[in-house]
């Protein structure tokens, strides 16, 4: 039987089509940027007679209050993106996510325009993941100085399997806290990060590597080498430069050789 869909509907035909749905799909990509929106409430009351479905995803597309209140009781493992457009459902969704018995994936992105101050979103969500204890995947997308309230409350999260920790790219300095290196993750194979390791936590990075010894997929950032040659290129010294860059490289290789279980690896640098 028909478990999975993935479609580019014409918008216009969407909703008519949608009350035929196979009531057992279990998963809904429409590839599709908006609907007139007489017809937005009619899709996603469709959508709530599929009672097997487990994740969807409709770019663009506002998710009305009701279907979130029908997500409680649904057999969602994972929510759809929440934009800062809809950064009302914050309040919303800090009833619906806990009450999701499903519920094994978690984003959180920014809940505010860019560069717009949210601390009040921020300091909810924080209360939300905190007590989403059962997730095994948790993917974070926020301004780099939020980035440190997050990472206390990951310490209860101990059934992560992945985790993708990734800051505004526009901020000045994205530098992973040094807290991090203090966690553990149990069942953890996929950590992903545009965050930079400094050299000064190195050390304790390799802790945190030889710690969680499930690792298969990592997404590291050590950019800090391109600063360090910069910065000694910009001193004139360029023996000292490639004596500095060469020995911060090999400080990394030291730490990657540690993953022995690791079966992709990306670093930027």
């Amino acid at each position: 039987a028909l478990e999975s869909i993935t479609w580019m509907p014409n918008p216009l035909e969407l909703v008519e089509l949608s009350r035929y749905l196979p009531p057992q799909i279990e998963q809904l990509d429409f590839l599709l940027y908006g609907i007139p929106d007489q017809n937005r409430d009619a899709l996603w009351a469709n959508l709530m007679k599929l009672t097997r479905l487990t994740s969807f995803s409709i770019p663009g597309m506002k998710i009305p209050d009701f279907f979130l209140e029908w997500m409680k009781t649904s057999k969602l493992n994972s929510i759809p993106v929440i934009h800062y457009y809809q950064r009302h459902l914050g309040l919303l969704l800090a009833d619906v996510i806990p009450a999701m018995s499903h519920l094994q994936s978690l984003r959180i992105g920014c809940f505010c325009k860019p560069r717009e101050s949210g601390r009040r979103e921020v300091a909810r969500m924080i209360n939300l993941v905190r007590q989403c204890t059962q997730i095994t995947r948790l993917d974070l997308d926020i301004p780099c100085k939020d980035i440190p309230r997050f990472v206390p409350i990951l310490e209860g999260l101990t059934n992560l399997v992945e985790l993708r920790l990734n800051a505004d790219e526009f901020d000045e300095e994205w530098e992973m806290p040094s807290d991090f290196s203090l966690l553990y993750f149990p069942h953890l194979t996929v950590l992903h990060t545009n965050m930079l390791i400094a050299l000064s936590d190195l050390d304790a990075f390799r802790g945190w590597l030889e710690r969680h010894s499930r690792l298969e997929e990592l997404h590291l950032n050590f950019q800090v080498l391109a600063f360090t040659s910069a910065l000694a290129a910009s001193r004139g010294d360029k023996v000292g430069d490639m004596e500095c860059l060469e020995a911060n490289y090999q400080k990394v290789s030291d730490l990657l050789f540690k993953c022995t279980t690791t079966t992709a690896l990306t670093s930027l640098d």
